[in-house]
């Protein structure tokens, strides 16, 4: 499965899309709303794993709030440290199909990961 990685952070970027290839995603990764936009466009992933805060909580939810606009069926799952209940209360949760807080166990992002149903119909893989 094609994915697109979102981390402003290098080091837990290059940690997570390690341990993702090697459990066999595609992953693409991209460190700023601008590249991610630009990898979803260029790869059209079937899962978005961002990070809320990119480097800020707003960025992070403008993306959502784009990637949401750019591909409905697109799978959105968002990793954040903050409140899981004070995300949920966010409009943004509603554009949102999975959550994990971290820091997040290896095994569940995994599992999480490999329970993506396939599209439906439409855009890549």
């Amino acid at each position: 499965m094609k994915l697109l990685l979102v981390e402003d952070d290098p080091d837990q970027l290059y940690l997570r899309s390690l341990l993702l290839k090697h459990c066999g995603f595609e992953c693409f990764e991209a460190s700023t709303i601008s590249s991610a936009l630009q990898v979803a466009a260029d790869q059209t992933p079937r899962c978005a794993m961002i990070d809320l805060r990119l480097p800020t909580e707003e960025a992070g939810l403008e993306l959502i709030r784009k990637l949401r606009g750019w591909d409905p069926q697109l799978w959105i799952v968002v990793l954040t440290g903050t409140d899981p209940a004070r995300f949920r209360n966010l409009p943004e949760a509603a554009l949102v199909d999975d959550l994990l807080t971290k820091p997040v166990h290896s095994a569940e992002m995994v599992a999480k990961l490999n329970a993506i149903p396939p599209r439906s119909s439409g855009h890549g893989a």
